[in-house]
């Protein structure tokens, strides 16, 4: 048996080409979550897109391709840190519903005709 069992003619040169990414759908879901999160102040949401949006930082390519124009994904994880600040703001502004002020309203009116008598 010969040394070189290989031909050159036979030999052919590999080329990587990348493949197309076809994650459109999770774009989308992690460009809206965040503004569902906000709209609702729904934390569970808040904190969902937050790791999805993680996730999507991390899977980001390396090298991009230059004529993709989707949003970078660390503007993705900012924009979730903020729906998940947004649901969390009613712990540093505390609101009162309609109902309970009504019901305060009331009974500092009974206090002060108790204490006009």
């Amino acid at each position: 048996m010969p040394k070189d069992v290989t031909r050159r003619e036979n030999v052919v040169k590999y080329v990587h080409i990348p493949v197309k990414q076809k994650n459109q759908a999770s774009n989308f879901l992690v460009q809206n979550l965040p503004l569902v999160a906000m709209f609702l102040k729904n934390k569970a949401i808040a904190w969902a897109c937050l790791f999805l949006s993680f996730q999507t930082y991390l899977n980001e390519p390396y090298i991009k391709d230059p004529q993709d124009e989707s949003q970078p994904a660390i503007f993705r994880v900012l924009f979730s840190l903020v729906a998940v600040g947004t649901a969390y703001l009613d712990l540093i502004f505390p609101t009162m519903s309609p109902a309970v002020q009504r019901i305060a309203k009331e009974a500092k009116d009974a206090a002060d005709v108790i204490a006009e008598n």
